[in-house]
């Protein structure tokens, strides 16, 4: 709980006035055969966001979060559920304002695949712009 308070404290902090991002899709080179997205068309800061993830097979997730790429705000944890269809899993997101006119996020995602204990990584970047 005091470590929420402390990532809600840093967000909060660093103020900056509000802004829209533009999701890239692209996943790290090493994890192309599933796919990370943001379902929203925009990011609004201190706004939810769906993030969906679409691996090709049956998967643990072992943790994710949203980190600052540009500056350390802090780690925001996410907490994927598996939704109704086949092999989605879809978590609600949050990132605070900045202090910055362009902030590049980066989603961080690790997973492995049912039976084994190899890890995956598959990460994606956003970037928040002042408007």
């Amino acid at each position: 709980m005091r470590l929420f308070l402390v990532i809600f404290a840093v967000i909060i902090i660093s103020g900056c006035d509000d802004s829209n991002s533009k999701p890239s899709t692209k996943l790290s080179e090493q994890q192309s055969s599933s796919l990370l997205t943001i379902k929203d068309e925009s990011v609004i800061p201190e706004t939810e966001f769906s993030i969906v993830f679409t691996p090709n097979n049956e998967v643990e997730i072992i943790d994710a979060y949203i980190e600052g790429v540009d500056m350390y705000m802090g780690r925001i944890p996410l907490f994927f559920s598996r939704t109704n269809k086949q092999l989605q899993y879809i978590a609600s997101g949050m990132v605070g304002v900045c202090s910055k006119n362009e902030m590049v996020w980066r989603i961080y995602l690790h997973y492995r695949k049912n039976g084994t204990q190899e890890g995956k990584i598959a990460t994606l970047n956003f970037v928040v712009t002042n408007t």
